[in-house]
């Protein structure tokens, strides 16, 4: 006859905290929105002009979909709120410049500073101020 154990798997234990890790210090932990909730809205945003939305798939999306690479998540406004306090024309900046992780111009070398601002604006859906 075989029982199977009570004990949680080493993996299983692993796993958990790596969850709890990430949402507790994770983006957004003081909103309440989990996670997974704010990848998935990543994951479907899209800009609305066809080639802001290009360069959006070619530059930007590869980081700002992903918790892993540190870049905050597009569509994630709480991650967004502090870089603004510096204001858009910094965080533009910042974006055509690199800063810290952020690769100059966000690896798109044929956008202007106005599809970098848009962009930026589109991921922290933000209006134009």
């Amino acid at each position: 006859m075989h029982t199977e154990s009570a004990r949680p798997s080493v993996c299983g234990i692993v796993a958990a905290i790596v969850v709890l890790s990430l949402s507790a210090c994770g983006p957004g932990s003081e909103s309440g929105e989990s996670l997974a909730a704010k990848v998935k809205t990543a994951e479907t945003l899209i800009p609305a002009d066809a080639r802001l939305a290009e360069i959006y798939e070619r530059s930007c999306r590869v980081c700002h979909v992903s918790p892993d690479s540190g870049a905050p998540l597009a569509g994630d406004t709480s991650a967004w709120k502090a870089r603004f306090v510096q204001g858009t024309d910094t965080l533009v900046d910042h974006v055509r410049d690199g800063f810290k992780a952020m690769p100059p111009h966000g690896q798109c070398f044929d956008c202007s500073d106005d599809d970098l601002r848009h962009l930026t604006l589109f991921m922290a859906r933000e209006r134009e101020q």
